[in-house]
């Protein structure tokens, strides 16, 4: 959107024109005796039109922004930064380009990009700026309004999507209930269902040939978080893998031609217009978002159901929102939403960047590391299934799920806008300024991981004392807090990190002791990220998955029913 301290682009072209027609017929009244009242119309109109572009394009970014002094401008060879945010938005890599910027200017807090439509986009660098966006001022900024808008279609109008009031209110009702009572919870059933994967792959034919992962492993982040935060079991992995829902949620989570359009022109379009378009594939995704909808409202009946037959107080997200009742019924069904598409989404994605990684020729030693490690942990305990702490306090577990999280965020960049006149590391900020947090170049920026900040080590966050005992940690050695942004910082920080985590770590400990994962090697392409709100390998992954025989932790017969 455009700065509060410009008039709107209408406006801006009537008095421009106004002035400039008056002085030429001022100047030159004998051309102006012969011309019709049309053609002096038209006049107005080009002449206006074309002031008001030279305006926007060159004269406000280079000598009238508020900001010009104080972020230098990114500047690629063109007169002017035309749309040079929407090219780096789509360009494959989702960051490539942002990193060079952040390297060449590493000396600064944050630089800017312009848009004509949109006007300045400030990208910080800095901790400082990073701490003042992120929480000294935070109140100060809110989600950009027409990603949101898009985004909520499939997310829901929940702790996620919304800002201010809403937010908080979002917040407020459900961070107290992501406790580590419920990551030990998630823990177990992740790992029953990391179990119920392994067969499910080897049902499915992927140690013959090479596959994508990708649409097994989503189901498998669907089971866990549907029978852990909603105590609904939506049998993804068996059953139900046709399943009207899990198709719609799916297919949601699946980017195409049109989605990567409709994500980048969201952030240049007003709210709401991009779902107001009467094309046909609108209609598809608004017609799809309904469905979800009325299936949230069902699974939200069924928990009502749980609480009114069971005198116990119940464990998991949804039960305790419709027992507690801090939320109506209708944010309800949007949070569910959230838990289904915002967070089985993010933590499948990172999952199938987890096994591009370990699958690459220059990491493919980390299996054996890991498996070995695993192994020995394990073998011969009397628990039919290790902990969460148990997972969690292998080091070079812990290493591979951080390394994944750093170099392929699955959400690579995240807009917020300014709604009030503020201040980014002594910088004054005018109210309507976009500020774009890209996490894709800032977990790989040199200045705070070193030469090497784009190779896969997972010995980064392990550290090894004297007498070689590993213990992990949790900085990776980077310079600052703010090197690692994967779950952003501050009171925004993403409250779904530890349960995401340890779905995770059940995923990777079950694949590696179950099998060796290869790529086609054929295939030397790097992998197609797709989407740009969250972001998964989408072409180019193709993995085989070769049984190991005996498997040395002990497996869990678990019966997996359908509730509803």
């Amino acid at each position: 959107m455009l700065q509060k301290k410009d008039k709107p682009p209408y406006l801006q072209l009537f008095v421009a024109a106004l002035i400039f027609v008056s002085i030429a017929i001022f100047l030159l009244p004998r051309l102006h005796q012969a011309r019709s009242l049309r053609g002096l119309l038209f006049w107005i109109a080009v002449n206006g039109s074309l002031a008001f572009a030279i305006d926007r394009l060159i004269l406000y970014p280079y000598f009238r922004s508020p900001l010009r002094k104080g972020f230098p401008l990114v500047f690629n060879g063109r007169l002017w930064c035309f749309n040079e945010a929407l090219a780096a938005l789509m360009e494959p890599s989702r960051g490539q380009t942002a990193l060079s910027w952040f390297t060449k200017f590493q000396d600064e807090d944050a630089i800017r990009i312009y848009d004509p439509i949109i006007g300045d986009i400030v990208m910080p660098i800095s901790p400082e700026a990073l701490r003042d966006g992120l929480a000294n001022q935070f109140q100060d900024y809110q989600k950009s309004p027409g990603l949101a808008k898009l985004y909520s279609l499939f997310g829901g109008k929940s702790v996620v999507f919304t800002s201010g009031t809403e937010y908080t209110k979002f917040k407020k009702a459900i961070h107290p209930l992501f406790s580590i009572q419920l990551v030990r919870k998630m823990h177990k059933i992740s790992w029953d269902n990391a179990e119920t994967l392994t067969d499910t792959l080897i049902e499915r034919g992927m140690q013959k040939g090479f596959h994508d992962p990708w649409p097994t492993l989503f189901r498998y982040v669907l089971d866990s978080a549907g029978e852990g935060l909603l105590s609904y079991k939506f049998q993804a992995l068996g059953s139900a893998w046709d399943s009207t829902p899990v198709k719609i949620l799916q297919k949601a989570a699946t980017p195409n031609r049109y989605s990567d359009l409709y994500n980048a022109t969201s952030l240049f379009t007003p709210p709401g217009l991009l779902q107001s378009l009467p094309t046909r594939q609108m209609k598809s995704v608004n017609r799809a978002a309904q469905t979800l909808r009325n299936f949230g409202s069902k699974i939200l009946e069924h928990a009502k159901e749980l609480n009114q037959l069971s005198d116990k107080e119940p464990d998991d997200v949804l039960r305790r929102l419709a027992a507690e009742k801090n939320l109506t019924d209708e944010d309800i069904v949007e949070s569910i939403l959230t838990f289904l598409t915002a967070g089985a989404e993010t933590t499948s994605a990172a999952l199938a960047w987890s096994l591009h990684l370990l699958t690459l020729p220059e990491n493919v030693q980390y299996q054996t590391e890991l498996r070995t490690e695993l192994q020995n942990r394990f073998e011969g305990i009397d628990a039919d299934i290790p902990t969460h702490m148990d997972l969690a306090n292998i080091p070079i577990l812990h290493g591979i799920v951080q390394e994944t999280l750093r170099l392929h965020p699955s959400v690579p960049l995240l807009p917020y806008v300014a709604n009030r006149d503020t201040q980014m590391a002594g910088q004054f900020i005018p109210k309507g300024t976009t500020i774009l947090y890209w996490i894709w170049a800032l977990n790989r920026n040199p200045t705070h991981w070193g030469s090497n900040a784009g190779a896969m080590d997972p010995y980064r966050w392990i550290n090894t004392d004297e007498h070689g005992v590993q213990r992990l940690n949790k900085h990776g050695g980077a310079s600052s807090n703010y090197g690692f942004m994967s779950f952003f910082h501050g009171p925004r920080y993403c409250i779904g990190k530890e349960v995401s985590k340890a779905t995770i770590r059940a995923a990777i400990a079950r694949l590696i002791l179950d099998f060796e994962i290869s790529r086609d090697l054929s295939i030397t392409l790097e992998p197609i990220p797709g989407g740009i709100g969250i972001v998964r390998p989408c072409k180019n992954l193709k993995l085989n998955f070769k049984p190991i025989l005996a498997p040395q932790i002990q497996r869990h017969d678990s019966a997996h029913e359908v509730d509803v």
